[in-house]
């Protein structure tokens, strides 16, 4: 019966283009070019490939045309295009099947175009020279249309007809999703996939000086799409912050425990590599109940343990470059409880790891308000506990009242209500309003001028 597989290193195209969905630079050559970019995606048994398996990172595939075939390099094929409902004309060489790229013939050294020497990973110390193999230069086929995606100018190095003629080293980003000339010469790019690189040839050599060596400048490029790639900078690296989110001073009563309160542990990636085999750990110390956790950690008695995987690059979605676990930590006195939480994970060879710890204050709170008596300037009354966010009312007043003491109406001196220092209300002046006193201010003054004046006369 069928069975769900792939054949002929389909498979392998597919896993490349997920590589290549992160910073990375993936770098092929002579026949391993067209292995690649000339691999279409076959949905029918005995492939059942997807889209994914396309090999066409740089190049369009091109269209087969009708029989009878008028270039001595393709043969008419009975049903061999469309699903095997139409007469086509397929490349003779099976390794330009599915092209994309046509095999050229190898450009004379002294006539090759040099193309944008600007590009960092472009530089080169001396003249470059051509040389041998079964694939030494390409060709984009004008008789099956094939282009570059997005028309995009990823030629570097090419014959005096090019680029789309002998073209020796291409290099862009998959599936032209960006403009690589413009990103390597300092103009923001921020592209997130990853980059292809293409050369012509296979017996290049690795003798030095390269000034002085022509033939060895392809070995010279190679290397500097090896270290050029975003994965191998400093900005190409995971950059992992651990935060929590939880109530610390927690406020309590003897009568009420043990009590029970929530902590999250979030983490974040906000660097350009993802953070591979993440484990977080939570530790708390010996004796420590926790009376609920997110589901898939490991307890033990001093540590909740959760496999991550791999955490994504600030842009990835998938997988995510974000997330949390909590935990409900049972508290049964007051004191302070310290927890910590360790991300572990690898890049590369390395196992790097970020830690962050939490101290939990369980404090006396003998009106129940909410604001630890510490922090409470009215311990034993549950309507006061002062006005942390100077809003000019008690945070544990009542707030409706303090905000519009007349209910909605004007107030009747035409100023703003605000909160006095006891926790009730009284008016104030708005900007620009002259003050007025209270009828009953208002008269006390006037009877204690009135007094004042009457002193004087029996003085006199």
């Amino acid at each position: 019966g069928q069975k769900t597989i792939t054949y002929h290193g389909h498979e392998v195209v597919a896993e490349v283009r997920e590589f290549l969905q992160h910073k990375t630079h993936f770098f092929a050559e002579c026949q391993a070019v067209n292995a690649y970019e000339n691999t279409a995606p076959v949905p029918a048994w005995p492939f059942l490939d997807d889209s994914g398996r396309d090999g066409h990172f740089l190049t369009t595939q091109g269209i087969n045309p009708d029989c009878p075939c008028t270039d001595g390099d393709f043969e008419c094929v009975p049903l061999g295009c469309d699903d095997g409902t139409r007469d086509c004309c397929m490349a003779r060489n099976d390794k330009e099947k599915g092209a994309g790229f046509m095999i050229a013939a190898q450009p004379s050294s002294n006539t090759l175009q040099i193309l944008h020497a600007e590009v960092p990973y472009m530089q080169m110390d001396g003249a470059f020279a051509t040389v041998g193999g079964s694939e030494p230069a390409y060709n984009l086929s004008t008789y099956l249309g094939s282009a570059y995606k997005n028309d995009m100018d990823v030629t570097f190095i090419t014959g005096p007809e090019g680029p789309g003629a002998e073209d020796v080293w291409m290099t862009g980003y998959i599936d032209g999703t960006c403009a690589i000339i413009e990103d390597d010469v300092g103009i923001p790019g921020d592209c997130t996939k990853g980059k292809v690189s293409f050369l012509g040839g296979h017996s290049y050599k690795t003798d030095l000086p390269l000034s002085s060596n022509p033939d060895s400048q392809g070995t010279r490029l190679f290397l500097n799409a090896l270290f050029e790639a975003d994965c191998v900078s400093a900005e190409g690296q995971p950059s992992i912050s651990l935060a929590w989110g939880g109530l610390t001073p927690v406020p309590a009563r003897e009568e009420l425990f043990p009590i029970v309160s929530r902590y999250t542990v979030t983490f974040n990636n906000s660097g350009g590599g993802a953070a591979q085999d993440a484990t977080l750990v939570i530790q708390f110390p010996a004796g420590t109940t926790i009376a609920a956790s997110e589901a898939g950690g490991t307890l033990d008695a001093t540590s909740l343990v959760y496999t991550l995987g791999t955490i994504g690059e600030s842009s990835s979605a998938s997988p995510a470059s974000t997330g949390s676990r909590w935990l409900d930590l049972q508290l049964e006195d007051f004191g302070d409880v310290e927890l910590s939480a360790v991300l572990s994970y690898r890049v590369g060879v390395s196992t790097l790891q970020v830690s962050r710890p939490i101290t939990v204050s369980v404090m006396l709170d003998s009106d129940g308000d909410g604001v630890p008596d510490e922090y409470d300037p009215s311990p034993f009354d549950p309507l006061l506990c002062g006005d942390n966010d100077l809003d000019g009312c008690d945070d544990c007043g009542d707030q409706a009242a303090c905000q519009n003491p007349d209910g909605g109406l004007p107030d009747a001196d035409g100023g703003t209500s605000s909160s006095d220092a006891n926790g009730g209300c009284s008016c104030r002046a708005a900007v620009g309003d002259t003050p007025t006193l209270p009828f009953g201010l208002l008269l006390l003054v006037l009877l204690g001028l009135a007094r004042r004046r009457a002193l004087s006369r029996r003085a006199c």
